[in-house]
């Protein structure tokens, strides 16, 4: 089962994988798959199009800070109330969507009024507004987590893989970064570099209590810099294999973290 909130672009990559088995006289693999369209943040098929109508029809930039403040105010509630992934399988695996969930949403909401009010700039004119996005950031990751351990069948896996950290880099650190040498001290090199952190603090906390860490490797990938003067990027992955450590009733009775954040 694939389940994701764009079933068309899953179902375009299956067609190119179809065609390349189909160019190597292999069988194709999207019959071995069923696909299904599902908003794994349960709010944003209702959030997007709210954020878009405030932000289009708002006479002036505080107005449109002003009501979207509200609306992340009330968020992590929602979130809170909104159902679990649908199914449950011996193996789930999870690649890159929880460090994802917040950094989109913040993404979103500073293009849409860097596009109507170029003056914006960036969200320190709306500090409580980034603050609540921030919130909600940490409630679509509990929630998220929790979905995760629900769809875990009992003796089975989970493979988790997510983007910790990530910085830019100059030509003066691209030796090191194509070499994978800043992996002997990724902290040091992201100190360094301001890296940022992709992931709330809560995140790394109830992973580790709801599931047993069977296997963990790190892992970078790299974007460099595709003309002279422009930075690279340089990401950092954890891709653990985990054990549901607990029944999700029991773990969510014991658990320092509800649905909508830290109790």
């Amino acid at each position: 089962i694939v389940a994701d909130i764009d079933l068309e672009a899953v179902q375009e990559t299956l067609a190119k994988l179809d065609q390349y088995q189909q160019e190597k006289g292999l069988p194709a693999l999207s019959q071995k798959f069923t696909t299904l369209r599902f908003d794994v943040t349960g709010v944003w098929d209702e959030l997007a199009p709210r954020i878009d109508r405030i932000v289009r029809d708002a006479p002036d930039e505080a107005s449109a800070v002003r009501a979207l403040t509200e609306v992340f105010r009330q968020l992590p509630g929602q979130i809170a109330r909104k159902p679990a992934l649908p199914f449950q399988a011996d193996l789930v695996v999870s690649s890159l969507v929880g460090s994802i969930l917040g950094v989109f949403v913040s993404e979103y909401v500073e293009f849409l009024l860097n596009r109507k009010f170029p003056a914006f700039g960036h969200f320190e004119r709306a500090g409580e507004l980034l603050q609540l996005i921030m919130l909600a950031k940490t409630a679509l990751e509990v929630k998220y987590l929790r979905g995760l351990q629900a769809c875990v069948n009992p003796g089975g896996r989970l493979y988790l893989s997510e983007t910790v950290c990530g910085a830019e880099f100059g030509k003066a650190e691209e030796e090191q970064v194509l070499s994978g040498e800043f992996l002997k001290d990724v902290t040091q090199f992201m100190l360094k570099q301001n890296g940022q952190s992709m992931l709330s603090p809560e995140y790394g906390d109830l992973t580790k209590e709801l599931f047993a860490e069977q296997d963990v490797r790190v892992w970078p990938w790299v974007q460099v810099p595709i003309e002279e003067e422009k930075p690279g990027y340089v990401f950092v992955v954890l891709a653990y294999c985990l054990l549901p450590n607990k029944s999700p009733v029991a773990a969510q009775q014991g658990s320092n973290y509800t649905d909508g954040g830290k109790k």
